[in-house]
C-alpha cells in the first residue's frame, strides 16, 4: 500500500533531510550529502513514534520537526523532532 510521497528539505549544514514513508515496516528519514553520500537513517517503530513520515521542517534553532501519518499512540499520527546539532537559521 502506497502511502505518501516524500518530503526534501536542506538543513542549515547543507545536507538533505529525506522523508521515505513507504520504507519498509514503518518508514524513516535518512539525511545525504549534496553529492549523495548516505550520512544517517532513522527507522519508525509504527508505535509510540508513528509510522510513515512525510512532512519535515527546519526550525530557527536548528532542530528538524516533522509528522507521520499514522500508528501514533491512539493511532493517529504523531509530530517528532531530530535535534541534530545543525546550525541555527
Amino acid at each position: 500500500m502506497k502511502i505518501g510521497h516524500s518530503t526534501v528539505i536542506q538543513a542549515t549544514d547543507g545536507t538533505l533531510w529525506v522523508t521515505n514513508p513507504n520504507a519498509q515496516l514503518w518508514g524513516t528519514v535518512y539525511t545525504i550529502t549534496p553529492t549523495g553520500t548516505l550520512l544517517q537513517t532513522l527507522a519508525f517503530s509504527g508505535s509510540t513514534n508513528g509510522a510513515a513520515p512525510h512532512f519535515l521542517l527546519q526550525a530557527s534553532s536548528g532542530v528538524i520537526y516533522g509528522t507521520t501519518y499514522n500508528r501514533g499512540p491512539g493511532g493517529a499520527g504523531t509530530v517528532f523532532s531530530i535535534n541534530a546539532g545543525l546550525p541555527p537559521k
